[in-house]
């Protein structure tokens, strides 16, 4: 999605967009966020982008589930939100914007999470959040609160249809995340930006170096904290305090296991699991 074609194409398939609704353009913004939390400096978004009518988009990638998954999310949007207000009062002092606008009118948040496990809480591949009334709930014609902050969850391990399936936009694209890993041959869509994406997500395709970079900065500090912190969940809820060092360790080999695997140097993964070289090797 560093590809801006690729972003738009992408967000018109998965918003359903078409004539003139379309998104046409868009611009990158900063991924990381400073917020005022005392443990925590820095929000790094995977995708933050701005559209010419002010819409603002969080794409994040999502490995594997953890505790308070959609609090994270709630959070991210929260911070999202904050940032897009600031932006948004910046473009009037900058005289950027036709109209003047609201003290607390915030642009429209969207924010989509593309998970690579499943959330026993829905049962389709997608789902959406919303701002609705408790009183509205079960009517067919329930209208949300406030239509600017949007979630969407794309699970997928639940996308199931096969090649021949494929009618839309939206199932290329998760046809494409979901399977490249294991597809030995390139399939033949229809629009030759499938094939182009194709090409990007072949990780023989790039360089070593830019796949050490891409997966170094995935590994910060908060993602480890977030798998540590359920196995001191798991501990407490036995009652057992080696339970607690057991299960911390454990997530600290899994995550180096799984690094190294990914062919991330040794040096990267004792700074960041505080394992030896050996205990690495080892497992």
């Amino acid at each position: 999605f560093s590809d801006k074609k690729m972003l738009i194409h992408f967000l018109n398939g998965i918003l359903h967009l078409e004539g003139e609704t379309v998104i046409t353009d868009i611009e990158y913004r900063d991924p990381a966020y400073g917020f005022g939390l005392p443990y925590s400096k820095m929000v790094r978004f995977d995708v933050r982008a701005i559209t010419k009518d002010e819409k603002t988009f969080d794409i994040e990638m999502q490995r594997s589930r953890h505790s308070d998954f959609e609090d994270r999310a709630i959070l991210y949007s929260a911070m999202l939100t904050v940032s897009a207000k600031i932006d948004l009062d910046q473009n009037v002092l900058n005289l950027s914007r036709n109209r003047a606008i609201g003290r607390y009118e915030i642009p429209k948040i969207i924010s989509i999470w593309i998970c690579k496990f499943e959330r026993t809480e829905s049962q389709n591949y997608r789902e959406e959040w919303g701002l609705y009334r408790k009183s509205d709930i079960g009517k067919t014609a329930a209208l949300p609160v406030n239509d600017k902050i949007n979630y969407i969850f794309i699970e997928l391990p639940k996308f199931e249809k096969t090649f021949k399936e494929l009618k839309t936009a939206e199932e290329c694209w998760l046809y494409l995340l979901r399977n490249m890993p294991e597809e030995q041959t390139k399939p033949e869509f229809k629009d030759t930006i499938f094939e182009e994406a194709y090409e990007k997500l072949r990780i023989r395709a790039e360089s070593s170096n830019l796949i050490t970079k891409v997966v170094t900065d995935m590994i910060t500090e908060a993602e480890i904290e977030c798998r540590l912190d359920d196995s001191y969940k798991e501990g407490i809820e036995k009652g057992i305090e080696k339970g607690i060092e057991q299960g911390a360790l454990n997530a600290k080999r899994e995550m180096a296991k799984g690094l190294r695997d990914d062919g991330v140097p040794l040096q990267i993964i004792m700074k960041r699991s505080g394992l030896s070289e050996e205990e690495i090797k080892s497992l």
